[in-house]
């Protein structure tokens, strides 16, 4: 197996670990970036993920840190149309500015085709009558002057049909015989994000949904045992209230325990 190969086992296996280390969302999706910019000696990264209508941006994590920096346009554009389900590979992001990336050939092949991401949409050339950029030189900042220079590939961070994101990587220059195992590589990547992202977002709705109920159940209870003359607005009282409630309405047998004069009747009449 080629050293190439080895490399990209080590950093799927190293990413999955990551993955699983139960830091914070955010935490691990911005160790991976960095992971991926250190090994494959990347000049930029971006992991960028919607929420479950695609309407509005949870997480944007970039590397190296935009440190409050807007995204430059040409990588925006980018990701809007990775986020349509395509796979972007540009070999010459100059070339691409220049013309205009919304005016891109888009090249679509089946699976098993000579597609270098194997069956999904790619960018592989230009239209020669797209517009060149009208901007002067002294009008194009810094980071985005940086980011025409080099190679890129955007793919989706899909989970099932749905897409939920993109995965950006930038190189000073991707060969065009790197570029099936770069995207097959940030597929995967990709992937395992997605995997990771559902997770959590489940566990997250589940928490909130755990919150509301619970919420509901005390607000309830407070209601209920004022009608029989109970009071308390301390936690401890809440928690009591919301373990009656709970039982009241079913035929268990509740051995109600406390001191002379605690409310114990009430308890048993609620």
């Amino acid at each position: 197996m080629s050293s190439a190969s080895d490399l990209r086992l080590r950093l799927l296996y190293s990413i999955g670990q990551r993955l699983e280390s139960g830091l914070e969302y955010e935490d691990t999706l911005q160790q991976i970036l960095t992971q991926l910019a250190h090994e494959l000696n990347l000049t930029r990264a971006a992991i960028s993920i919607y929420d479950r209508l695609g309407e509005r941006l949870r997480v944007e994590t970039t590397y190296p840190p935009d440190e409050g920096h807007p995204i430059p346009a040409m990588q925006d554009q980018i990701q809007d149309r990775a986020l349509e389900g395509q796979t972007i590979v540009i070999p010459v992001l100059g070339r691409a500015r220049k013309r205009g990336i919304d005016e891109a050939k888009v090249e679509t092949k089946p699976n098993g085709g000579a597609s270098p991401t194997n069956g999904h949409a790619v960018t592989t050339g230009l239209r020669d009558d797209t517009p060149v950029d009208p901007r002067p030189p002294e009008e194009i900042s810094a980071v985005e002057a940086a980011l025409m220079r080099g190679s890129c590939i955007c793919t989706p961070v899909r989970h099932g049909l749905e897409v939920i994101g993109t995965l950006y990587i930038q190189k000073d220059r991707i060969e065009v015989y790197e570029l099936a195992d770069y995207s097959a590589l940030m597929r995967a990547v990709s992937f395992m994000i997605a995997q990771h992202v559902r997770l959590w977002q489940r566990a997250t709705e589940s928490r909130d949904i755990a919150e509301q109920e619970h919420a509901q159940k005390q607000r309830e209870a407070e209601e209920s045992f004022a009608q029989v003359g109970m009071v308390g607005t301390s936690g401890a009282m809440k928690e009591v209230f919301a373990q009656v409630l709970q039982v009241a309405p079913t035929g268990t047998t509740v051995l109600v325990r406390g001191e002379s004069g605690t409310g114990k009747e009430l308890v048993a009449k609620a």
